[in-house]
């Protein structure tokens, strides 16, 4: 799969654009998305099943919201929220080819664009100039869960324009798969449970993307299985790194995921206060490791439904691959 050409593509029928999704996800597995869109659409269920999800309580946001502006931090909270650090992560692998030793890979995640539109200015300036070889998004593109895309769209726009490519990108539990055709028009090409090459050096790693595990439960691992060479290094985009034991079983060297925000409005220190992680506690956010298996969980670069961060800043991370002879975190 290669990025789609900067020019406009060719318009095509609202049949042929779900043909196209049909031949990449399945019949079935599509249907049974676009059924759990439209009973969420009509709040008949919830992303959680935790009876106390906020989603689930009237009126719970806007009673956050005062609350902190009755505090007097609302300002502190929305100033972190807007400062969106650059993390550079270094990561040591014995099984990374000495030819990618350096390989960088920009990682943007839970981007939630529609919820402040002044951050796609930050995100934008930040990118714009950065040095890596490969860029990827692991999802939740707009904020709300329901609703209209086309101001999440207008914003993604302008971040796909300031990416030079390779990229790839993956859907988030905030993503109707409605978004797929129109992110791919902007040179975005989304991993519908499909994998693809990046080469340099003349050795090349493989990068496998599967849609949302943690609420449409799209993440088909059946259909990954055979498209990683035998020892192949390889990269797993999970939106959430609840996909841990399978990726492990799979034999992947490194999942790249957020969903979690590093719980977004944390206690001093960075103790999580609540998250919506279904996973152990230290994947929550930053580097991590399972059995052989190594991972990084991003705090997000947007935030979810209030544009608030406490003890918890949001990021855009240059991962670095290192090619070691003994293995380390």
């Amino acid at each position: 799969m290669q990025r789609a050409d900067a020019t406009q593509p060719e318009p095509r029928s609202l049949q042929q654009l779900h043909d196209e999704l049909v031949r990449r996800v399945g019949k079935e597995a599509l249907s049974l998305r676009l059924e759990k869109q439209a009973l969420q659409e009509s709040k008949q269920v919830f992303q959680s099943k935790n009876p106390f999800n906020p989603d689930r309580i009237p009126c719970f946001f806007q009673t956050v919201r005062f609350f902190f502006q009755a505090l007097g931090i609302y300002q502190r909270g929305y100033r972190e929220f807007m400062d969106v650090q650059l993390v550079t992560n270094e990561i040591y692998f014995s099984s990374l080819p000495p030819e990618l030793d350096g390989l960088r890979i920009l990682q943007i995640s839970d981007l939630h664009l529609d919820l402040e539109p002044a951050l796609t200015t930050v995100i934008v300036n930040i990118i714009k100039d950065l040095d890596y070889d490969l860029a990827l998004i692991t999802g939740d593109y707009r904020d709300d869960t329901k609703g209209c895309i086309s101001d999440c769209l207008e914003y993604m726009h302008r971040v796909c324009g300031a990416l030079h490519e390779p990229v790839y990108g993956i859907l988030g539990n905030h993503d109707p798969i409605e978004l797929v055709p129109p992110l791919e028009s902007m040179g975005l090409p989304i991993l519908l449970n499909e994998t693809v090459s990046y080469e340099k050096n003349g050795k090349r790693i493989y990068i496998s993307g599967i849609d949302d595990p943690h609420f449409y439960k799209g993440d088909d691992f059946e259909k990954l299985r055979g498209t990683v060479p035998e020892n192949a290094f390889s990269i797993l985009l999970s939106h959430a790194p609840e996909t841990h034991q399978q990726a492990l079983h799979m034999g992947y060297d490194l999942v790249l995921a957020g969903h979690t925000h590093g719980g977004q409005i944390c206690l001093p220190g960075g103790i999580v206060v609540m998250h919506n992680g279904d996973c152990p506690s230290y994947m929550l956010a930053g580097n991590w490791k399972y059995g052989d298996l190594k991972g990084y969980t991003s705090r997000g670069t947007g935030g979810c439904r209030l544009p608030l961060r406490f003890f918890c800043p949001p990021e855009i991370t240059v991962h670095v691959l290192k090619h070691t002879k003994s293995e380390k975190l």
